[in-house]
């Protein structure tokens, strides 16, 4: 008879534990949970997020592969660490009056931990407020909705995608999305104005055959506002998409490099900049084909999307 798989099972802290600014981690997590397509990854990804659910720092903890036991039938392995805040997260535990919450998951998708901690601080002098605690209690169901809510919409939007390419009379054989089209998925860009300016054109208006797609566009970053910004500091500058892939420029990186991440299988992988290339994955819970690397590449180096991705660095870096 086969029993349900156990999660995580955390030794310290526990939950809505007084902890300081260094503070212990340590548990047990199934072996399964670190099993990948290209093999088992000994890492268990550790996330601090704030009361607002915005990951302020990410980091992994060790995994002792010598340390092994058996719970409820489920093969467990050892992982521990230590956890240190610093002057740089100051802000986020400040504005959460300490209340932040630990997120640890291992290379499984869908299986993770939530672990809701005090941190107990001279400086914190100030109480939180009712919203701030029942916020903390339920932050992961709150992430959970967020994450639900922005597959849907990214689902839409690939939806509209089509739609667009079927009146540009585009070959079902390419899946190029059209720049034009790219650039007006940025919520950014519609919320200032799109509509606008072709409602203004009466002319350009009456001949534009993506009225109808412009205005369910918008309707949707009206609907899923609170989730694309819970995204927004997570993601960064993203410009462009391709088959579900955001290519992505985080303004806390250093060195010339991006992110290319697809949400529905799992994928976080770091590409080099000027050069196009695949460095390495931050998480790896998928990858990416050769030959969705080559389409990807070959996309990315087109004028028009590589000029965009220039622009967005020379941002990040202040030229």
């Amino acid at each position: 008879m086969l029993t349900e798989e156990v999660g995580i099972v955390m030794d310290e802290p526990i939950p809505f534990q007084r902890v300081g600014a260094q503070f212990k981690i340590s548990g047990w997590i199934p072996e399964s949970w670190l099993e990948t397509s290209i093999g088992p990854i000994p890492t268990v990804y550790l996330d601090f997020i704030d009361i607002e659910g915005i990951a302020f720092k990410c980091t992994s903890v060790h995994v002792v592969s010598f340390e092994k036991c058996v719970i409820d039938g489920t093969k467990m392995i050892k992982f521990w660490d230590g956890a240190i805040l610093d002057e740089c997260n100051a802000h986020f535990v400040f504005k959460s009056r300490g209340r932040i919450t630990l997120k640890l998951c291992g290379q499984k998708r869908d299986c993770q931990i939530y672990v809701p901690v005090i941190i107990k601080l001279p400086w914190l002098y100030s109480f939180p407020s009712l919203r701030k605690i029942l916020r903390h209690r339920k932050i992961g169901s709150i992430i959970a909705k967020y994450e639900s809510d922005l597959k849907e919409y990214n689902e839409a939007l690939e939806r509209l995608d089509e739609r667009r390419k079927e009146k540009n009379c585009i070959l079902k054989e390419d899946k190029y999305v059209p720049i034009q089209h790219m650039y007006a998925r940025d919520v950014m860009e519609i919320a200032g104005g799109l509509l606008e300016i072709l409602e203004n054109n009466k002319n350009f208006n009456r001949d534009y055959p993506f009225r109808s797609e412009d205005r369910e566009e918008k309707r949707l970053a009206r609907k899923y506002r609170k989730a694309i910004a819970w995204r927004g500091p997570l993601l960064g500058g993203i410009f462009g998409r391709l088959n579900g892939f955001e290519f992505n420029l985080y303004s806390d990186d250093h060195g010339k490099h991006f992110h290319i991440i697809h949400r529905g299988r799992g994928i976080n992988a770091r590409f080099s900049f000027p050069d196009i290339r695949l460095i390495n994955y931050k998480q790896a819970k998928s990858s990416i084909s050769s030959k969705e690397t080559k389409r990807i590449i070959e996309f990315l180096n087109r004028p028009e999307v590589y000029e965009k991705m220039t622009e967005e660095f020379s941002k990040r870096d202040g030229v």
